[in-house]
């Protein structure tokens, strides 16, 4: 099914609840002094963006499926399978989300199992001259580290291995706007066993892409693809965020706080303080910590539990 992920990771450095956070060493003293001294942390907010699709999601034999788009170029009516029948059987079509435990009867020959789950896309061949059709993925924003990897098998060898190629446009969906990026000739899938395949996308980081499979395929038979995955890692904007001055302090407790001015292009679901005895507290590693909403603005945090004659580290 489909998933789209966003991933914050941090890097050299403290996450508190907020995704960026000003360190301040607080000495509270027997008679409820604080001096702080603040230290600044360095490190890095990276975005994984992930666009996975196994093709479980969909209703069983569509022949289309959002956020996918799918072109039929060639146009032509396709083969059946004999003695099994399904919905859009031989119609004209691109890629079909095709289950063979539904058809009738079902389906149990090994060579059409999918790579996972109980579906996958499927292209059927034409019934005259070569295939001519599109699977073309939404559009995703390139960083860095960026690649596609999905599966590929042919049903059968019977009629020769499928053809495929792969492309990549910066503009739209439109077949003519692909550049083939898997090389001058068509590639095969094997009908033994599925192929995974795996390509750089690195030459378009910083532009926003569409990834498309083409079967072209000569008189063959059914074109399988499964488990597709675009992954790019982008470099995000650093959130801007101050730390409060301890104040109303007493033996035990103090009131700190800070203000989150930006949140660097991503929201801030939680935002808060935490403090410890060791250096670096961390929201897994601390001695107090405390929730005070989300989002940017102000915030207010009331540390409980304080020793008197004791260094915290918020």
């Amino acid at each position: 099914m489909k998933r789209i992920h966003l991933i914050i990771i941090i890097l050299f450095g403290i996450m508190p609840m907020l995704k960026s956070q000003t360190l301040t060493k607080s000495i509270v003293k027997p008679q409820g002094e604080i001096v702080q001294t603040p230290q600044t942390t360095a490190f890095e907010v990276r975005n994984v963006t992930d666009f996975s699709d196994d093709f479980e999601a969909y209703p069983n034999f569509n022949l289309t499926f959002a956020p996918w788009t799918t072109v039929d170029v060639d146009q032509k009516t396709t083969y059946g399978i004999e003695n099994v029948t399904f919905p859009n059987s031989g119609q004209p079509m691109s890629f079909i989300i095709f289950n063979p435990a539904a058809t009738t009867p079902a389906l149990t020959d090994p060579g059409i199992a999918p790579h996972s789950g109980s579906k996958f896309a499927a292209s059927f061949a034409a019934t005259a001259g070569p295939n001519n059709d599109w699977l073309i993925s939404p559009q995703i924003t390139l960083g860095s580290n960026s690649s596609v990897s999905f599966w590929v098998k042919s049903y059968t060898a019977q009629y020769g291995l499928e053809r495929y190629k792969v492309g990549v446009s910066t503009t739209n969906t439109n077949p003519s706007s692909f550049t083939i990026i898997s090389g001058p000739n068509y590639l095969t899938a094997p009908a033994t066993q599925w192929e995974q395949k795996i390509f750089d996308l690195n030459a378009y980081n910083g532009q926003s892409v569409y990834v498309a499979i083409q079967c072209v395929s000569d008189d063959a038979f059914i074109f399988m693809v499964d488990d597709f995955s675009l992954t790019t890692t982008a470099t995000a904007n650093l959130p801007v965020v101050t730390t409060a001055e301890a104040t109303s302090v007493t033996q035990t407790t103090a009131v700190s706080g800070g203000n989150v001015t930006s949140d660097g292009g991503a929201a801030v679901t939680a935002r808060g303080i935490v403090w410890s005895t060791s250096a670096n507290p961390t929201t897994t590693t601390n001695m107090g910590m405390t929730n005070n909403g989300s989002g940017t603005g102000s915030f207010v945090s009331n540390m409980t539990g304080l020793t008197a004659n004791t260094t915290y580290f918020v």
